[in-house]
């Protein structure tokens, strides 16, 4: 019997693996990520825990023809907790299919994070940061409030957004009845109460990068220039230092701006507090003249007119604050009034990113330092197309684009080619640098 090559037995793997017909599992507790949809940082305990729902892509088929590469199969997905000062992996649970368990996260409240799954067994529920289990279950809810029982909604994954929701001025889960009323659920008593507020949401995939913002309510910072950028403070731009391709960094998550820069509205609210005053003091002085005081009328009419010009200023004061809403607000600003600025180390393919910590001071800037990321390209996809970077025919379909940005406790931690960098804020050193 003629033995079969063990060329011709490779030639014959290579085909069936090629065409899509032949594909390696993933697997979901220990393989690579593929892509990173959500990553918050949290406190319990008085210890810091990286928090990351990862997704695993299961290729059943994929093609490259003529530089087009398609890529079919379907997603798994994975919570994970690493511990914010050594990236090690604390704890990992396997969310399975999407469609079987997809958790979307509403928010986080004091050492929890709450979800909602389409899993009616699971449902909606609190997850210990650290280990991942459920402290707080819906059955918990439930029994803590009776007239929600079989009365919440049941939906496709994809909506689970209208009527699960969070309201980061009150730092509170928001959830909602089938009969379309909504409720803040109160993370220590489970009380729902009802509200007229209409669902929001905590966002976590805002733009982690622009070449403006504003530093506080009056001042606005950008970036200008090509290729290199200077910075510019209102209109006095600065020589040095300049920036590859600079941008500021933003948080991907939205924030609290009251807790992350108190200091944001304080312009405004000087003004108002200054006008309040004034119209206070007008107020009295009116009170003062007796209505019959024909021989004072003249300043009864300019006192009655500077009230009510002083009460419009102050309502125009109160629009001005709410017009720049938490809802949006993810300027990353330390407590020492530093940015951060992303750049790149050279102006070739292969460049990597530079992270620049800047000090706005009231007399200028100062530079506090500039550290190098070695892991990671100021630009994936065009070093994902060279040789080196091959991955169409691998396991999985890996996003290197996608961007989380994190900034808590003087640690800077950046998620980008499924690589988490932390960064300590005081000196610029990297604490760690992992493969995700």
């Amino acid at each position: 019997m003629n033995k079969v090559k063990p060329v011709l037995i490779l030639l014959i793997l290579s085909s069936f693996y090629l065409s899509g017909c032949f594909f390696f599992k993933k697997d979901v507790m220990k393989d690579t990520a593929d892509n990173v949809e959500e990553a918050i940082i949290m406190k319990v305990n008085n210890e810091n825990y990286l928090v990351t729902k990862e997704e695993i892509f299961q290729a059943t088929s994929k093609s490259d023809k003529g530089g087009f590469r398609q890529t079919s199969g379907y997603r798994e997905y994975r919570l994970t907790s690493y511990d914010l000062k050594t990236g090690n992996v604390l704890n990992r649970i396997n969310l399975k299919e999407s469609d079987d368990n997809y958790h979307y996260f509403i928010g986080p409240t004091d050492g929890l994070l709450w979800y909602v799954s389409i899993d009616k067994k699971i449902g909606l529920h609190a997850r210990d940061p650290k280990t991942l289990e459920i402290k707080i279950s819906q059955e918990d809810i439930l029994n803590a409030n009776p007239d929600l029982r079989n009365n919440l909604p049941t939906t496709k994954y994809y909506e689970l957004r209208k009527y699960y929701g969070y309201d980061i001025d009150k730092k509170l889960p928001m959830i909602s009845d089938n009969s379309g009323y909504i409720y803040y659920l109160n993370p220590s008593t489970l009380k729902a109460e009802k509200t007229t507020k209409s669902i929001k949401n905590f966002n976590y995939e805002e733009s982690t990068t622009s070449t403006s913002m504003n530093f506080d309510k009056e001042s606005y910072l950008s970036l200008t220039g090509s290729p290199r950028k200077h910075l510019r403070i209102q209109s006095k731009e600065l020589e040095e230092p300049s920036f590859l391709d600079g941008n500021f960094l933003f948080s991907s998550n939205i924030l609290n701006v009251a807790d992350v820069n108190p200091d944001f509205n304080s312009p405004i609210m000087k003004k108002k507090e200054k006008r309040q005053h004034e119209l206070d003091s007008l107020t009295n002085r009116l009170e003062e003249f007796d209505e019959n005081a024909s021989n004072k009328s003249w300043e009864i009419k300019y006192l009655k007119s500077y009230i009510e010009y002083a009460k419009r200023d102050i309502e125009n004061f109160d629009k001005e604050l709410e017009n720049y809403t938490n809802d949006k607000y993810n300027s990353l600003i330390t407590p020492d009034k530093s940015i951060f600025i992303i750049h790149q180390s050279n102006a070739t393919d292969t460049s990597k990113i530079v992270i620049s910590r800047i000090k706005i001071k009231d007399d200028g800037i100062e530079q506090k330092w500039e550290t190098y990321v070695p892991d990671i390209f100021a630009e994936p996809s065009k070093v994902m197309s060279k040789p080196g970077f091959e991955y169409v025919f691998s396991k999985g379909s890996p996003d290197f684009s996608k961007k989380r940005v994190l900034f808590y406790d003087n640690k800077l931690v950046i998620i980008l080619m499924l690589r988490a960098v932390c960064i300590d804020a005081d000196n610029g050193n990297i604490m760690w640098d992992i493969e995700l």
